[in-house]
């Protein structure tokens, strides 16, 4: 056998994997958007001027499985994003991705966290979101561009919406 004919089969066993993988990615997504309902569209002007603070944005998890990333509605890639705070709840606007609002309705605490699924930094170098996603507890992670910030997303947080505070 020739090395063009090794090589081309090698390629094909690639294409083959790739494609397969990409399904298979496809089929996970689709089959969790069955499961969890779309998050609320984010409308920054219902929030006060100025009061975006860069973050990136981690993951969305299920809160039972922090190894279980949200795939649904365009949660599942890291990226650069802006946090929101006010009245209308906690907004994530991501750059290039689905930017979704958070109810206050539908916040169950706010902590700090080291880890992430595939991402670890510094001792509570995350801020780690926990909100209801339909029936399903999920948690949202951030990691705030300045360290100083991750204080005051906690302490804006536990003002705005006291019962994240207990």
């Amino acid at each position: 056998m020739s090395y063009l004919a090794i090589a081309l089969c090698a390629l094909a066993a690639v294409v083959l994997v790739a494609a397969a993988a990409g399904l298979s990615w496809r089929r996970a997504v689709r089959a969790q958007e069955r499961s969890f309902p779309a998050p609320h569209q984010l409308d920054t002007a219902a929030f006060p001027t100025g009061a975006a603070i860069p973050v990136s944005y981690v993951a969305t998890t299920v809160g039972s499985d922090p190894f279980a990333r949200v795939a649904a509605h365009g949660l599942a890639f890291r990226g650069a994003a802006e946090l929101w705070l006010g009245p209308a709840g906690v907004g994530v606007q991501r750059r290039g991705e689905r930017s979704f609002l958070i109810p206050p309705a539908q916040l169950r605490g706010v902590q700090t966290a080291q880890t992430a699924i595939d991402r670890a930094v510094e001792r509570d170098g995350l801020v780690a979101v926990a909100w209801q996603l339909g029936d399903t507890p999920v948690v949202t992670t951030l990691r705030p561009q300045q360290a100083s910030e991750r204080n005051r997303i906690l302490a804006s947080m536990r003002e705005l919406f006291p019962r994240l505070a207990q």
